[in-house]
């Protein structure tokens, strides 16, 4: 994706399974956007980055990226752009990161994102520095803080441990979606399929 001029609202992340702390975080995407009458992005990378750096132990994916892309679309999210995750973009150092990529290329008013969030190289950005360069390069930083459902933290490595272990009640309420038959009659993800309706860089 180059950059068009246009403003948006960025939320950032792998949003493997959709879960609700990811739901959470695309709906302050669309509610801020909506309030400036300004274009939703969804910013995400694949592979995940484990699987670059240490692919051993890199997570099995709940869903491959064309079921979270589309998902993330039918939330209302504009635009879905997929990143790959190589090690050139990984050496991306976190400053260049905040000004070439959010402001310059995605055009970014808002940014979205977990409250843990880090980025660039060697996981060196944060939200603080994020929030500090946004003021310098226009734009504005939202930590959305983690999500408990019934007292259990909504996030992927929750969900994965229910859907692996076939847990699907537990996997449920986090995800906010029916875990049916075909998640656990089919291999773990390894996240490679091309997705169907979202940009890729080049």
């Amino acid at each position: 994706m180059e950059a068009d001029g246009h403003r948006r609202v960025v939320g950032i992340g792998v949003f493997d399974g959709v879960h609700r702390g990811h739901q959470a975080l695309l709906g302050e995407v669309i509610e801020l956007a909506r309030a400036e009458a300004l274009e939703t992005l969804a910013y995400t990378f694949d592979p995940h980055p484990a699987r670059l750096f240490s692919p051993a132990s890199a997570p099995k994916l709940i869903e491959p990226i064309d079921s979270r892309v589309e998902r993330i679309a039918a939330l209302g999210i504009g635009t879905v752009l997929v990143e790959p995750f190589t090690r050139d973009f990984a050496a991306t150092s976190a400053e260049t990161y905040a000004s070439d990529i959010l402001a310059a290329r995605l055009g970014a008013k808002h940014v979205v994102v977990g409250a843990d969030f880090t980025f660039g190289r060697g996981r060196s950005g944060n939200v603080v520095k994020l929030a500090e360069w946004g003021k310098e390069l226009g734009f504005e930083v939202h930590p959305v803080p983690l999500v408990n459902v019934d007292g259990i933290p909504a996030s992927s490595t929750r969900v994965r441990e229910f859907v692996w272990a076939g847990a699907m009640r537990g996997a449920g309420p986090s995800a906010s979606r029916v875990w049916s038959v075909a998640v656990p009659s089919v291999a773990p993800s390894s996240g490679s399929a091309p997705p169907t309706s979202t940009r890729r860089t080049s």
